[in-house]
């Protein structure tokens, strides 16, 4: 695959007191703040152009209305820039599958349960292509708890819309528990900022979404001398009393042109946790090292599969169509 790396200049964000700035001020800091992480290049003092970021970090899963299923950890790395995104997440579990389903439709005609899940996740997202590719292990558990694995017994790929971020959904959640990539969701500040007592960390509400059907409030807590990192996030539905969605992040960790949080975590409702542990964050000065770094990646993502084997989901139609291969 042959990828457009283009090059804009980064806007330099101003420092300023924002308990002074009309509210709209910092919506458009925000908005900065977020467009220079996702990469509108950046001139560095070298005089070499930074074209592009690229991480590794481990996020732990739980689901709290499973806990007997035991935490799912994923091993991810994520190579961006403006418009492109590639990611891959090795998956590893705490321990087998348990009898239990959570569907009846898990369950076959001897009282077996048969589920899978996966071993391993590839997304790509850019201007020609947009999908996802999903390695699945399929298990059989008795009664008894005797469990029988399959490996590679199949893979499922989902083919989306150019442009629908839902193929990189979890690239977008690791902005958010590292402290970025909010500024998508709002529509417009419902708040003054106030600085709060620790000096550098102010306070905020706003008004937006958290998908495209899902309206509410959000609340910030933000370090405006990091580039309006946000250290702590909580979206409540309209109609609701409750957070839904919580984010609270600490540390930093950085490269040249971009700052972000070293761990943090995400909460949804009460059924979900997510964790992330950033181990390496890089910036990329060359077009010719950004395709280096993508090039295992895509191999693993367009790997060879016998026939009969791949599930796919045409999500691009205003009807999904699902394929047999």
């Amino acid at each position: 695959m042959r990828t457009f790396l283009p090059t804009v200049l980064v806007l330099l964000l101003p420092c300023c007191r924002l308990s002074a700035a009309v509210a709209d001020d910092f919506l458009d800091s925000l908005r900065e703040a977020d467009a220079s992480e996702l990469v509108k290049a950046t001139r560095l003092e070298t005089n070499t152009s930074n074209l592009g970021f690229g991480a590794t970090f481990i996020a732990t899963n739980l689901h709290t209305e499973r806990l007997d299923e035991g935490a799912e950890v994923l091993r991810c790395e994520a190579v961006w820039t403006n418009g492109f995104c590639l990611m891959t997440m090795s998956y590893s579990y705490a321990h087998d599958p348990v009898f239990r389903a959570r569907s009846p439709n898990e369950y076959d005609r001897q009282g077996n349960r048969r589920m899978s899940r996966p071993s391993w996740i590839g997304a790509i997202f850019s201007p020609q292509r947009n999908e996802s590719r999903q390695e699945l292990i399929g298990y059989v558990i008795t009664p008894d708890g005797d469990v029988t694995a399959y490996t590679n017994s199949s893979t499922a790929v989902e083919k989306y819309k150019i442009g629908d971020r839902n193929s990189i959904y979890f690239f977008d959640r690791f902005r958010n528990v590292t402290g970025r990539g909010f500024a998508q969701y709002l529509k417009r500040i419902a708040s003054r900022a106030e600085r709060l007592p620790s000096g550098n960390t102010w306070s905020v509400e706003a008004v937006g979404n958290y998908s495209t059907w899902l309206d509410g409030r959000w609340a910030f807590k933000y370090e405006e001398g990091s580039g309006y990192l946000v250290r702590e996030a909580s979206f409540t539905p309209k109609g609701r009393e409750k957070a839904l969605l919580v984010v609270a992040n600490s540390a930093t960790v950085e490269c040249p042109g971009l700052k972000i949080a070293a761990s943090g975590a995400e909460t949804y409702g009460d059924t979900h946790r997510t964790e992330i542990q950033v181990l390496s964050l890089t910036n990329f000065t060359s077009s010719d090292v950004i395709k280096s770094k993508c090039a295992p990646m895509l191999e693993l993502m367009d790997a060879p599969v016998p026939p009969g084997k791949v599930d796919i989901l045409d999500r691009r139609g205003p009807v999904t169509k699902r394929i047999r291969q």
